[in-house]
This record gives C-alpha cells, sequence and structure tokens, in this order.
C-alpha cells in the first residue's frame, strides 16, 4: 500500500526516481571536473522525521495531503533552480543551487510551518543533510554517502539541518567536545564579527548596521550561528557570548567611530538574553566604560517564541531598556503568531519584516497585498520599518513605488554580511551604481 502511494504521488508530481537521481548525480559530477564549476551545485536529502507515525494514523489521503503540500512548498521556494527526486516513503533527495545556511535556514522554517487541514494543523518534523558537489567528488555512491552523514549527525543532535564538511568524515566530536572549542575561540578572540548594512530606499544612506557572529574553526569550518547559539544555551553560556559580542563591538567602534558616526548598530539577542537583566545591566556597564553613545544601539529581539517568562514581564523589561537610551527591534515581524503578540503589546523602535514577506511579491498579488498591509500597519505604529531579504531590483522597485515614508531595506541586492575588518562592509554597489546613472 505504502510503495503504491509512494508511485503515484512521485508520478503526479513529476518527481524522479532514486535511478534518476544516480543518472543526474553522475552527470553533475562529470561536468564539475569538466569545467571546475566548484561549488555552484548542493545536494541535499530531506527526511521526513516519524513518517511512519503519520501513514498508520492518518488515513491515506490525509497522508497524501500532508506530502503533496511538502512538496508544493519544496517547488514554491526552489523554484526551477532544483530537482525533486523520491528516494524513499519518508526521504526526498534534492539537487539545486548553492545556498547559504540563511536560505537553508528559511527554507526549512517554510517547510515546517503546520500544514492546515480541515479544521486541524498537522505538525511535520524535518531534517536535513547538506553537500556541494564539489570537483573533489567521483562518483555518486559518494555524495549520498556524505549526505546519509550529515542527515544522520543532523538527527542525532536534534538539528534542523547538517552540513557535510571535512571533518564529518572522522567525525567522533560530541557537543561537549564542540563547546570547549568555542570556550577557547572565546577566550583567544578566534570569533569574529561581521555587518550587513540597512540602508534608506530613496536616498541609499547607511542607517544601520546588523552585527552577527562568526565562527570558522580549524576542523570544523563555519559554524552555523544557530549551532553557536544553541551550544551556548545548553551550556549556561549565552551571556558570555553576548558580552564577546558587545566588547567586540564597542572595540570596533573605539577605532572606527570617525567612520561611522551616523551609524546605529543592531546586537542581536534571543528572548532569554535580552529579558536577563544582570547581562543587560553588564553590556551597560561596558558601554558606558568606554564612552559609548547608548542611543546609537539596537537591541533586536529575534526567536520570540522562546520566550521563557510572560508577556507582561517583557513589557516591563523592554521599557526599562528604552529608558537607558537604546532601542529595540522585532525581528522576524508577519513569520508567526508571536511576532504580531509583541508589536501589539510592546513600544517597539524598529519593526523588521521577515524575509519570506518578501519572496515572490513580484508574481504573487496576494504576497504584495500582504506585504503592504503589513507595512501600513508598521507606519501607522510610528515604528522605523526595515524590510528584510530583498534580493531583486524588482522587489526593491515595487516597494519602493509604494510611497510609505522613511522605509529601510535589507538584503543581498545591496550587501552581503561582511567582515568588520573590512572598511568596506558597509558598501553597496546596487545603490553605488544607482548615484551613478542618475549623475550621467
Amino acid at each position: 500500500m505504502m510503495q503504491t502511494l509512494q508511485n503515484s504521488f512521485s508520478q503526479l508530481y513529476q518527481i524522479g526516481s532514486r535511478d534518476d537521481l544516480y543518472r543526474d548525480l553522475d552527470i553533475h559530477l562529470r561536468n564539475n571536473q569538466a569545467i571546475d564549476l566548484g561549488f555552484s551545485l548542493s545536494f541535499s536529502i530531506l527526511k521526513i522525521n516519524k513518517y511512519s507515525h503519520i501513514f498508520n494514523n492518518f488515513s491515506v489521503k490525509k497522508t497524501d495531503y500532508v506530502l503533496s503540500t511538502l512538496v508544493e512548498r519544496l517547488i514554491d521556494a526552489l523554484k526551477k533552480d532544483a530537482t525533486l527526486y523520491r528516494l524513499n516513503a519518508e526521504e526526498f533527495g534534492i539537487i539545486f543551487k548553492h545556498q547559504n545556511m540563511d536560505e537553508i535556514n528559511q527554507l526549512l522554517k517554510l517547510l515546517v510551518r503546520p500544514i492546515p487541514y480541515g479544521h486541524d494543523f498537522i505538525e511535520i518534523q524535518l531534517s536535513l543533510g547538506l553537500v556541494d558537489l564539489t570537483t573533489q567528488i567521483r562518483k555518486h555512491t559518494e555524495v549520498l554517502r556524505r549526505a546519509d552523514i550529515a542527515l544522520k549527525l543532523a538527527k542525532s543532535e536534534a538539528l534542523n539541518w547538517q552540513y557535510f564538511n571535512h571533518h564529518l568524515d572522522y567525525f567522533t566530536h560530541t557537543d561537549r567536545d564542540m563547546f570547549i572549542e568555542l570556550e577557547k575561540a572565546v577566550d583567544n578572540n578566534l570569533l569574529h564579527l561581521a555587518g550587513q548594512p540597512i540602508f534608506n530606499i530613496d536616498t541609499g544612506q547607511v542607517i544601520m548596521v546588523e552585527i552577527l557572529l562568526r565562527w570558522q574553526h580549524v576542523e570544523y569550518g563555519a559554524v552555523n550561528p544557530t549551532k553557536i547559539i544553541e551550544l551556548a544555551s545548553k551550556n549556561d553560556y549565552l551571556s558570555k557570548i553576548a558580552l564577546y559580542v558587545a566588547n567586540q563591538l564597542v572595540i570596533f567602534l573605539n577605532d572606527n567611530d570617525d567612520l561611522y558616526q551616523d551609524v546605529d548598530f543592531a546586537l542581536n539577542f534571543n528572548m532569554p538574553q535580552i529579558i536577563n537583566i544582570a547581562l543587560i545591566q553588564a553590556l551597560l556597564t561596558c558601554f558606558d566604560k568606554f564612552g559609548i553613545d547608548k542611543s546609537r544601539l539596537i537591541f533586536e529581539a529575534t526567536e520570540v517564541d522562546s520566550c521563557p517568562v510572560s508577556i507582561d514581564k517583557v513589557v516591563n523589561h523592554f521599557n526599562w531598556i528604552k529608558k537607558q537610551g537604546i532601542k529595540i527591534a522585532i525581528d522576524d515581524f508577519g513569520s508567526g503568531y508571536s511576532t504580531l503578540n509583541y508589536v501589539n503589546n510592546l513600544n517597539v523602535d524598529i519593526i523588521k519584516i521577515d524575509r519570506s514577506l518578501v519572496c515572490d511579491i513580484e508574481t504573487s498579488t496576494r504576497k504584495l497585498e500582504t506585504l503592504i498591509a503589513l507595512l501600513q500597519l508598521c507606519h501607522k505604529l510610528n515604528a522605523t520599518i526595515v524590510v528584510e531579504g530583498i534580493e531583486s531590483v524588482s522587489q526593491h522597485n515595487l516597494i519602493k513605488d509604494l510611497n510609505i515614508a522613511n522605509i529601510l531595506v535589507q538584503g543581498y541586492l545591496y550587501a552581503r554580511p561582511s567582515s568588520l575588518k573590512k572598511q568596506i562592509f558597509c558598501d553597496s554597489t546596487y545603490f553605488k551604481k544607482t548615484e551613478s546613472y542618475h549623475s550621467n
């Protein structure tokens, strides 16, 4: 029965078989060897966790609906840049153009949203193992081996996804080993800061810079920032990480303040961090000690779903932070009910519109209308609006043509995150081209 469902489902959506995957992987690998495409393509195994539970407890129709919705979300998110394959009842293979970590997280965030069915919502859990199709890989069997290792690691460590790099070939470390390395990195200043600028859409002026934490380990490679926070959270180390980031930013501002006098800097805090009074007081002491103007600092609240206290306590705490002269931002607005609830109850200074609401506004009237409604709501609340995730000129033009005052924008169209050590990290190729065009 399960096999029949799998075959009919794959035919309906024109999903390739395992044999199709073997053939296509070998073709891509040969092409890579011939023209050295390097990291232009990636392969991943996407696994539906507890699939047998879904199949055994739902009707065939309901199970088929879950799978159909999942595949439709995949097709919608990856568009024509990906090919899907059904490996077995609970696993899909995906060949797609290489994406960065943030985009992978956004993809999974989209896929695992509860699926409405009648009056119910069906919860699904997914794991993903990712491997780049590099010139060093010769056969599809090696691709599948690496992806399977990454997938098993993601499941064993309760991660949403895992990227395969060389250290997984002899993977023996545990989270404890990794945390010890994180402690060493903090003690020896081996973590570094990156910044992604936020621009005024009308003038192209840099208004803010979002500060991001990066860790490049000699064995683990580039460690996902989400993993850093996970390790810190498990080991009561969140305060240490926040103080490290603040100290690094203070050093940068003291050395370069003359270049960025009119720019605000946003620090990301998850909710357990931002409601930690002792931590916030320690940060304020750090800023005061070095004479940092706190009105130029923004505390950006992320992962609001993880807040361990009531909304009333958060309101009081945020008001106290604002009295210290620091601005408050809510990240990922529109991605779920929690962000709307916080905006309804908190007098925040900045609202950042989630990138999922920007994706496809060129082709989806419904998405564009939703975005317009949220922008108008934020404008009526007298909050500064930042629209995240802008990647195309058409998205830029659609938002600019709305004529909503003082819209700020952030995204790869303007500038990717770059190390603060690079003095040009605030430059925008897009706005420079625009200025050059108008001057001519």
